[in-house]
């Protein structure tokens, strides 16, 4: 099953890469899923399942917030009530959001549904992890919003996902 998703996810990769730079369509994946692009390679208009959609959404909020750790983050910090800093850490952390978002923002656009079933899990996952650090008294509880907000862009993606031929 990982080996599925790493081979959709890498071919799609590829083929996104191939066609916004070479302009190039076709190199690899799944034909019925592609994401159309004219002789220009400027996309298409096309409907956005409601899947593609959620990770989008989930993909600004993440850039927004990497954007924010980045440039402000003890405004962010102090939002929150998290102690204020002058360490780098929260600095680089807000470039792997910023990383991330750009990711999911890709996904999203390009209907990579591998991608989308892949992160219900690891929000999820997220959202119970967050949940031990503070239960343990090893984060302040203002950390769980975090995970709340994964868990229901997991929850809004995974019943995306159900609707018809799985992407919603």
């Amino acid at each position: 099953m990982v080996h599925c998703l790493e081979k959709e996810f890498t071919d799609r990769a590829v083929d996104f890469i191939f066609q916004t730079r070479f302009g190039i369509d076709g190199v690899v994946g799944n034909t019925e899923t592609r994401v159309p692009y004219d002789q220009d390679t400027k996309r298409k208009e096309i409907d956005m399942s409601h899947a593609a959609k959620s990770i989008l959404v989930f993909g600004v909020y993440i850039l927004v917030m990497g954007i924010a750790l980045l440039v402000a983050p003890n405004v962010v910090l102090g939002l929150l009530g998290f102690p204020l800093t002058t360490e780098v850490w929260i600095r680089v952390l807000g470039v792997v959001g910023g990383v991330l978002g750009f990711y999911y923002i890709q996904a999203g656009r390009n209907e990579l549904t591998a991608f989308f079933r892949a992160t219900v899990y690891g929000r999820c996952t997220f959202f119970v992890l967050l949940i031990g650090l503070v239960a343990l008294g090893l984060a302040p509880g203002m950390l769980i919003l975090f995970g709340v907000v994964d868990f229901l862009g997991a929850v809004w993606t995974g019943l995306a996902l159900r609707g018809p031929k799985g992407t919603g």
